[in-house]
């Protein structure tokens, strides 16, 4: 294999909304290349991918016989606008190896997300807090207990690419729903534990 066109690289200029020249080859070239924004370090993430998705399937266009991990790794690193796709060569490697777990709202991937997961995680606080007055110790405990399931709920839902790998037979829906109930199993005993020390 042989790497090709380092005379098409260019430096990304921030006064222009778009490549001047239309260059790239079709099929791996991003659609920022063919004049419809300006070319960025997302680019050569979107060729990668498509570069990845041959090798593992000998075709651009499908992705049979791709493990279901890295299926989602080309799915994002291939998303038609590069503000969806990995923000660097780095976060795609380490979603290719399995690393990439998301705890909301401290790592995620765009400032969107983040913003929405921290408006999430106060609404829950607010609502825990004033869900039953008092400070005795056994209201705390019922308190953080009932974060900490509803929180679960929003890590679980980012990190469902990390879940569904284990057992991707399952439709997500339906994992997701048993994930859930046996944290909720979890939640319930541990509460009932500190119950009875206290």
């Amino acid at each position: 294999m042989a790497l090709l066109d380092f005379g098409i690289a260019r430096f990304l200029d921030s006064k222009k909304s778009k490549d001047t020249l239309i260059l790239g080859s079709v099929g791996y070239a991003a659609p920022e290349q063919f004049g419809f924004q300006q070319s960025n370090p997302q680019t050569d993430i979107y060729a990668l991918g498509k570069l990845m998705n041959y090798l593992l399937n000998g075709s651009l266009e499908h992705q049979n016989n791709i493990p279901f991990d890295l299926k989602q790794v080309i799915l994002k690193a291939t998303q038609l606008d590069y503000k969806n796709r990995y923000n660097s060569v780095k976060e795609m490697d380490l979603a290719i190896q399995g690393k990439a777990v998301i705890i909301p709202p401290f790592n995620h991937e765009t400032l969107k997300s983040k913003l929405v997961s921290l408006a999430w995680i106060l609404f829950i606080f607010i609502l825990v807090v004033d869900m039953e007055p008092g400070e005795t110790i056994k209201n705390s405990f019922i308190k953080l207990s009932c974060f900490v399931f509803i929180y679960f709920g929003l890590f679980l839902y980012y990190n469902k690419n990390l879940f569904h790998k284990y057992l991707p037979k399952i439709p997500w829906p339906i994992l997701y729903s048993i994930i859930f109930f046996l944290f909720l199993c979890l939640d319930v005993w541990f509460f009932m534990w500190m119950d009875s020390l206290i």
